[in-house]
């Protein structure tokens, strides 16, 4: 079985499913992601230093299938809570059209003080949820990690790369891999849905044990796994039309971590 395999059967994806993805194998998972979904659902792709789509790309993927991925750079998705709270702040602070005729017809109209007093309350929390509302959905990013965020996903599905940080990052490539490891996991944590699946396939031992650990740790997962994988880049020696094994040739090792979200207890 290879690693592709163990991560979509691991991951449990459905047509109609939302999946959260970061995707360092220059756009197979994506692609495989959203090909599960049969155009149904959404592929919310989370895209930082070292990303790239490539080989998505080069799928020749229907449209439909291709309208159901969405590019979401990482930071936005982390900062997304503060940023709604600045939105909705500053649409509660901008006066609407509605608000502004409401507030001439009462100056005009002769209310006494106690009935304006009574109705105030209810008046400013319809304008400002009538201008809440609007805010968000003005701008299709803004929509799309509302949506995220709101419903959260039913699959979480990571592919962490160190190759790809050496080319980003030579100097500090590991500690750069610990570090985007822990910012998907806190990612993970918040917006994975009671009964999702978290999967996160990696090379490198020490970052595979640590969201291992991490995912144990926590009482809001069960089932929770560590698979490793053993593959030779090349099983057929060269002018052999057989395949043969070679045996002085290296194993690459890779490890698929799984689990599975439950409800947190009260």
């Amino acid at each position: 079985m290879d690693y592709l395999s163990s991560v979509l059967i691991n991951a449990n994806i459905k047509c109609g499913d939302r999946v959260l993805v970061f995707d360092h194998a220059m756009g197979l998972l994506t692609g495989a992601v959203a090909l599960q979904l049969s155009g149904v659902g959404r592929v919310w792709r989370l895209v930082d230093r070292g990303s790239s789509d490539k080989i998505e790309a080069e799928l020749n993927l229907s449209p439909s299938v291709r309208r159901t991925i969405f590019n979401v750079p990482l930071a936005n998705a982390e900062s997304w809570p503060t940023k709604r709270r600045e939105l909705l702040a500053a649409s509660e602070n901008r006066p609407t059209q509605a608000s502004v005729l409401e507030a001439q017809v009462d100056a005009s109209s002769p209310v006494n003080s106690s009935s304006a007093a009574s109705l105030s309350p209810s008046s400013s929390s319809s304008s400002s949820s009538a201008s809440a509302s609007p805010v968000l959905s003005s701008n299709r990013f803004f929509c799309e990690m509302e949506q995220m965020h709101s419903a959260g996903v039913d699959s979480v599905i990571y592919v962490l790369g160190l190759k790809k940080l050496i080319k980003a990052t030579p100097a500090d490539a590991l500690p750069s891999l610990r570090q985007l490891a822990h910012r998907l996991l806190l990612l993970a944590f918040r917006l994975l849905k009671s009964g999702g699946r978290l999967v996160v396939f990696c090379h490198n031992w020490e970052i595979a044990s640590a969201l291992h650990a991490a995912a144990g740790a926590s009482r809001e997962f069960f089932h929770v796994q560590m698979q490793e994988f053993m593959l030779r880049e090349q099983q057929i020696l060269p002018r052999r039309t057989h395949p043969v094994m070679n045996s002085s040739l290296p194993l690459f090792s890779g490890f698929v971590v799984s689990a599975i979200r439950m409800q947190p207890d009260k």
